[in-house]
């Protein structure tokens, strides 16, 4: 026994080097992609594309004034969107004036697609002021330009441009022909919309409906900066634990930095509308009317949070009680209810909770909780009936207590595996909580149940790509915790 420990500690300072050279050896490298990533975010910062019109509704109203000069005329432009995270600038290029055609082909983009609009233009001259009105301001402004019932889409606030386009046409020209295709080629050309998203952050409050209730906050902030200062905070953490063997701070931190980094993308609508737009650029929709896809993350995320809040600590239970001497009769009784979780299909439990407990959030919780209690309950068993005797022998042998065993040692050298199964049944979960839409419980599922009963793929893309992304994040971040959450001696690799 006496060797048999001596060759373990041999091997633990063998190997223990190793694993600290490459832990020192990965931070440096965390800086580099996240340094990499801020310059392609700033790379991109200034590209700017037109958005595709039929999804987000361009409402660039245009008001006609006379000037008082001969063949010219005064437009006022204001525009607002079906979704707010966007560059909304009427004129991106700040104030402009062309005296001649020639020189307004040769201008910017939106003055040349001005000047093709009609031949008959030969000067224009553009200044823009941005305004920041709520809903009712922006409807009393705008209330000539929306038809009866139509009212704007937005939460709190939108920020929009109001331009001024001073137009001068030749003499003789049909204006109101003129006018027209401009009004016609500015609703084409806006809105206009930046590729690098900003900084999204997560607000989590409580909720008496759904336990919790998380919110998206749009710092403004690009998010460049944010790579910028997570490449820093990497290069910080490398220089100040070069001589430790950290195992806790750097993965926590580093789980972090890729959460709010993926839940920036997830806020960033024209990212969206540019991959749906290639993907499907003859779709005759893009988005669903009732939320963005950060909003269906959200609700998303609310669904399988509140359900491992009960899965885990349940199946935790379960586990650690039929592993016990006094309990180990019901192990085969544990295993067939937790197994029958996925043999019956979880639509088909979902259907069946439907009538009974009505539709709504806490329907689908239940076909989570029972659909993820396999996981956690099997590697729970598995982990701990897999802890040596002679470890527990010793250890009664010290004088411990069976309660003392248990945290102390089993459940410490079988957290592996037991995170293992909580990882999994979380992800599963990402995935089987799609179905919550057809019991009205939201998420990811309804812009796919949606897409699905409209045969409209570029909404089916809309929940799933969002939903398979997420079930990767929460892997990642789940692995940096079962890395921390791992004792050290299991941590050696060979």
């Amino acid at each position: 026994m006496a060797e048999k420990v001596e060759t373990t500690l041999d091997t633990q300072q063998q190997m223990s080097p190793r694993l600290t050279s490459a832990r020192r050896g990965y931070v440096p490298i965390a800086g580099v992609v996240w340094l990499v990533l801020a310059l392609v975010l700033f790379a991109i910062s200034d590209y700017e594309f037109s958005l595709n019109e039929r999804q987000t509704r361009p409402r660039i109203a245009v008001e006609r004034v006379e000037t008082g000069e001969p063949n010219t005329m005064l437009l006022y432009t204001t525009g607002q969107f079906f979704y707010g995270d966007i560059n909304s600038s009427m004129l991106p290029n700040g104030d402009e004036s062309y005296t001649s055609r020639a020189e307004g082909l040769q201008g910017s983009e939106l003055a040349r697609t001005i000047f093709e609009a009609d031949f008959s233009i030969t000067g224009l001259t553009m200044t823009e002021e941005r305004i920041v009105a709520d809903e009712e301001e922006l409807e009393d402004v705008l209330e000539d330009a929306f038809e009866e019932g139509d009212g704007i889409d937005a939460d709190d606030e939108v920020v929009a441009a109001q331009g001024e386009i001073i137009v001068t046409f030749e003499p003789g020209s049909n204006i109101e022909r003129a006018l027209d295709r401009i009004d016609n080629a500015i609703n084409t050309y806006f809105p206009r919309a930046g590729l690098a998203p900003n900084l999204w952050l997560p607000s989590v409050t409580g909720s008496d409906e759904t336990v919790l209730r998380i919110q998206t906050i749009d710092t403004g902030i690009m998010l460049f900066w944010f790579a910028l200062l997570y490449a820093a905070i990497e290069a910080g953490l490398g220089f100040a634990l070069r001589n430790s063997d950290d195992k806790l701070i750097a993965p926590l931190v580093r789980a972090v930095g890729v959460f709010l980094l993926a839940w920036s993308f997830f806020g960033h609508m024209p990212l969206w509308d540019y991959v749906l737009n290639f993907v499907f650029p003859t779709s005759s929709q893009l988005f669903h009317p009732s939320a963005t896809v950060i909003g269906f993350t959200a609700e998303h995320l609310e669904l399988v949070i509140v359900s491992s809040f009960v899965t885990v600590p349940l199946g935790l239970l379960i586990g650690i009680l039929v592993t016990r001497e006094a309990y180990h009769d019901f192990l085969p009784l544990a295993n067939n209810v937790v197994n029958s979780g996925q043999t019956i299909p979880t639509l088909a439990v979902v259907a069946i909770m439907a009538p009974i407990i009505g539709f709504g959030f806490w329907t689908a919780i239940i076909a989570l909780v029972l659909y993820g209690l396999l996981p956690v309950v099997r590697n729970t068993i598995t982990g701990l009936e897999n802890v040596d005797n002679f470890i527990i022998d010793s250890a009664k042998g010290m004088g411990l207590t069976n309660t003392q065993i248990l945290f102390q040692i089993e459940i410490p050298i079988a957290s592996r595996i037991i995170m293992a199964g909580i990882r999994t049944s979380m992800v599963i979960n990402v995935g089987t909580a799609t179905l919550g839409a057809f019991v009205g419980s939201g998420g990811l599922g309804v812009p796919i149940a949606s897409g699905l009963s409209t045969t409209t793929y570029a909404l089916v893309m809309l929940g799933a790509l969002p939903a398979a992304l997420l079930a990767i994040l929460i892997d990642y971040v789940l692995g940096r915790v079962e890395f921390v959450a791992t004792p050290k001696g299991l941590q050696i690799e060979s």
